[in-house]
């Protein structure tokens, strides 16, 4: 768990979830605003990652709490996505390692385990251990997705078939919600983690103090359709010795009615991270220099960086990714 210089001065919190209580993004936050100096916090709970932006925006809330990154799967496009299209700033990150267990009925053996629930996104990131089952069992695991993985205990708890049916979710779901835990640990890397972003109206919203530590500048860009415009877009950080840490494409009909003109199918937009450590005005120069090569260039916020040092390695063996 990665923890800031005390950012929020004794206040209370109010803070926007995608999910319920117990959820892997409840615990996270919970964690992330108690470590650093929250006074309480109030979860707002939201169906989908664009109602946590739209929380904030309608003045519900004080932050939103988003995960932006997994260790095994990459990132939450969709996140990005409604980070940019809601104009908000990412104020803090942070990572936290997942408490993903399989849960189950009281008196449920693992070998009667026909179907599991859990959120999209923890299929992927358990896949190892869900094809494990599949060989031991000699049979497919049918995987119901649920809105998130408190809501898959929620869910198996009221189902018919809750004698053959199991959840992925935190061990603390599990217990609030009566379950076993049937076996822990079940993402496909040891320690695997997710990275969180701490977003809000403003890019120093009340209560947050400035680190004088390492910080980092996520950038959106969507580039003009001309030869070699990514390269010379870069180059404006590169040439000024700034690393460039993280970069992906998006298609740019996820933001299509941020352009002026239409845009067409396979062309991108991109989200670049990019370390700024204090140099702040060599880097507003740089992205001046970008700008030019860019339709646009959208600062969603300069934040502290969250380092981790957790090693990869698999749970299990990789054939059984196949």
């Amino acid at each position: 768990h990665f923890s800031l210089p005390i950012m929020f001065s004794g206040k209370p919190a109010r803070v926007a979830i995608q999910g319920a209580d117990f959820s892997l993004s409840a615990i996270a936050a919970r964690n992330f605003f108690a470590t650093n100096g929250a006074e309480s916090t109030t979860l707002i709970h939201s169906k989908t990652y664009s109602d946590v932006c739209k929380s904030i925006l309608a003045g519900e809330c004080d932050y939103g709490f988003l995960p932006a990154e997994s260790s095994f799967s990459g990132s939450l496009p969709q996140v990005y996505d409604a980070i940019l299209r809601a104009e908000l700033q990412i104020v803090a990150e942070t990572s936290e390692v997942d408490d993903l267990a399989l849960c189950a009925m009281p008196g449920t053996a693992l070998s009667d385990v026909k179907t599991v629930l859990s959120q999209a996104e923890m299929f992927q990131c358990c896949n190892l251990f869900l094809n494990s089952m599949a060989q031991n069992s000699g049979a497919t695991i049918q995987q119901t997705v649920v809105w998130d993985t408190a809501g898959a205990c929620k869910a198996l708890k009221e189902s018919a078939d809750s004698t053959t049916s199991a959840a992925i979710a935190s061990k603390a779901a599990a217990e609030e919600y009566g379950l076993e835990v049937l076996d822990q640990n079940v993402g496909n890397l040891e320690s695997q983690s997710t990275r969180y972003f701490v977003v809000a109206k403003a890019a120093t919203p009340p209560g947050v103090l400035s680190s004088s530590g390492k910080t980092k500048a996520t950038l959106s860009l969507a580039l003009r359709n001309q030869p070699n415009s990514l390269i010379k877009a870069l180059s404006a950080f590169s040439f000024a010795d700034f690393n460039i840490t993280r970069m992906e494409s998006r298609p740019a009909a996820t933001a299509g009615d941020m352009f002026d003109t239409a845009v067409n199918v396979f062309e991108y937009i991109y989200f670049v991270d990019i370390e700024v450590n204090g140099r702040t005005e060599e880097f507003n120069v740089a992205l001046s220099m970008a700008k030019i090569n860019c339709i646009w260039a959208k600062d969603l916020g300069r934040y502290p960086v969250s380092t981790t040092t957790q090693a990869a390695s698999p749970r299990l063996p990789w054939t059984l990714f196949l």
